[in-house]
């Protein structure tokens, strides 16, 4: 395209990649604002059958696909710890000491269209739905004090949504997702 490469609806920037073919992962880095945004536009989701699951003898079965758009899950329905990741939420606001291991996100093969430009070192993600297949609890959190702190900015002073987080970013079929 003569005005460069189209950036699409999120940028993964400084990739470093890992292994290769089937086990290819790509770490980069991305701010709180940033999740929260991917979040927001509908690109992050669970599958419930690969994340904790949902509820034992509930009828009928709700989706198993929950964007993170929607914020925290039913925990009538889903298998999910509202204290822990309010907690995580609490902690980042505060600015306290929380340590998170790497966010987990798998792009499904042929579910997804994104373009890796090697010279940038940057994937940019046009279309399809990533997976959390771990790390539900820290996302939530994450976008929890982001939008607390987007609503009312003046009531977090310590916190900035440009606090950064680590990502992996795998490339696993939904069977292989667990």
């Amino acid at each position: 395209n003569a005005q460069g490469v189209y950036r699409g609806r999120f940028t993964c920037p400084d990739v470093q990649w890992t292994g290769n073919d089937a086990d290819l992962i790509a770490t980069f880095t991305v701010t709180a604002g940033e999740v929260a945004d991917a979040a927001e536009s509908n690109m992050l989701w669970t599958d419930q059958d690969v994340q904790r699951g949902i509820q034992p003898a509930v009828s009928p079965r709700p989706p198993r696909e929950l964007s993170l758009a929607n914020g925290y899950p039913d925990t009538s329905k889903y298998i999910f710890d509202v204290e822990k990741a309010d907690e995580i939420a609490q902690k980042l606001l505060n600015d306290d000491q929380v340590f998170l291991n790497p966010l987990i996100w798998n792009a499904r093969p042929a579910t997804f269209e994104a373009y890796w430009n090697e010279s940038d070192r940057e994937i940019y993600f046009y279309s399809g739905r990533v997976y959390l297949p771990d790390s539900h609890h820290r996302h939530q959190g994450i976008i929890k004090a982001v939008r607390l702190w987007r609503e009312s900015p003046a009531d977090y002073p310590k916190f900035s949504d440009m606090r950064p987080f680590k990502v992996e970013l795998y490339f696993l079929s939904r069977a292989d997702e667990g």
